[in-house]
């Protein structure tokens, strides 16, 4: 329950973060293209939730597919642990605050999200990648030189929606897990 918890206090600051952006542009049609441009072209690299997917149409939850499922909710956490680091990395100079929630956001999932879930995985003796293994976003190559903090707000809105995404998920996962062992 502590992650689930932890995942809805991301998915509020990933909302803060996507409101940020958009209350501060002035060029969100732009900003809106650029960012369907690029989910097009890294759909195929995003974490697919299978296993949280088809966890409500299991009556009972096995030993395996609960270690699939952690494991599943590991990887994509871990994934976008890594993508906020490249964000942070860009250095744009009006992000700051969307930096600063990044900053807070790449914390928790540190050491609130994904190393509970290596001490839950650990306890059902199952080996999980190292973070620094798995992958991140690889956004394009495409640079806006003229208009630098278009592509970080583009990414950053990119990584919030992702990411809030799979904090619904896992905080329904959590809970229906519960459900299922009361």
């Amino acid at each position: 329950m502590k992650i689930a918890a932890v995942m809805r206090d991301i998915n509020d600051t990933s909302n803060k973060i996507k409101r940020d952006i958009l209350i501060k542009t002035t060029i969100n049609t732009t900003l809106h293209r650029y960012k369907d441009l690029e989910i097009s072209k890294i759909e195929y690299q995003l974490p697919t939730p299978q296993y949280h997917t088809n966890l409500h149409k299991n009556n009972n939850i096995n030993k395996t597919h609960l270690v699939d499922l952690l494991l599943e909710a590991h990887y994509a956490m871990s994934f976008y642990y890594n993508s906020i680091k490249n964000i942070l990395q860009m250095h744009d100079p009006f992000g700051s605050s969307t930096n600063e929630w990044f900053r807070h956001i790449k914390s928790d999932l540190e050491q609130k999200v994904i190393c509970s879930y290596r001490n839950v995985l650990n306890v059902y003796s199952s080996e999980w990648p190292l973070t620094t293994g798995i992958s991140r976003i690889k956004f394009s190559s495409r640079v806006f030189k003229n208009w630098p903090s278009i592509l970080h707000d583009a990414h950053a809105i990119i990584i919030a929606e992702l990411l809030t995404g799979w904090a619904k998920r896992i905080d329904l996962a959590i809970t229906t897990i519960e459900q299922k062992f009361r």
